[in-house]
């Protein structure tokens, strides 16, 4: 959120033999702050743009590459858990160090809305394909709209119903 640093003195003091300490006075200058941001496309998914009630970066906030990456991030899990699981966003950022100050640009491509299909299971032969189907359902539903936390969700509950069953074949005695 700096771009008008400079360095205002340097100084080498000897510090033994051979060795010498570098001191370097850095005066930051005054900050950059956020005079604009815009998210374009947004307005395509008005369920994901409902999610980012408080972004990570706002007018009026300085800036830093983090709060500029969040909200990249934010924007894209906003949209991949309201159905768009192919969205993409761009980001851009003019910075006017002389104004203090820098404009930000999100470019929105929503793609189109997916929802989930029945739920297929593969790739295993003692369990009951039924039964680890069941523990994945509780989280994805055959014609929801798309979650990629519902999907992640599932599919842990489905590996963890996969080891108990395991484990309890296992363990059984004769």
């Amino acid at each position: 959120g700096y771009y008008g640093a400079r360095v205002e003195d340097v100084q080498v003091v000897p510090a033994g033999r051979g060795l010498v300490k570098v001191v370097v006075r850095v005066s930051e200058g005054r900050p950059v702050r956020v005079s604009k941001l815009v998210i374009d496309g947004i307005e395509a998914a008005p369920e994901a743009s409902r999610r980012l009630a408080r972004p990570a970066l706002r007018e009026g906030a300085i800036f830093t590459e983090g709060a500029y990456d969040a909200l990249k991030a934010a924007i894209l899990g906003a949209l991949q858990e309201t159905g768009w699981a192919a969205a993409e966003v761009a980001q851009s950022a003019v910075v006017l160090p002389d104004e203090g100050a820098v404009e930000v640009r999100y470019e929105v491509r929503p793609g189109l809305r997916y929802r989930f299909g029945p739920v297929f299971v593969a790739g295993t032969s003692a369990i009951s394909r039924e039964r680890i189907r069941d523990e994945a359902a509780r989280d994805v539903r055959t014609g929801a709209f798309w979650d990629e936390s519902r999907l992640a969700r599932a599919q842990a509950r489905a590996e963890e119903a996969e080891k108990r069953l395991q484990a309890e074949i296992k363990l059984r005695p004769d």
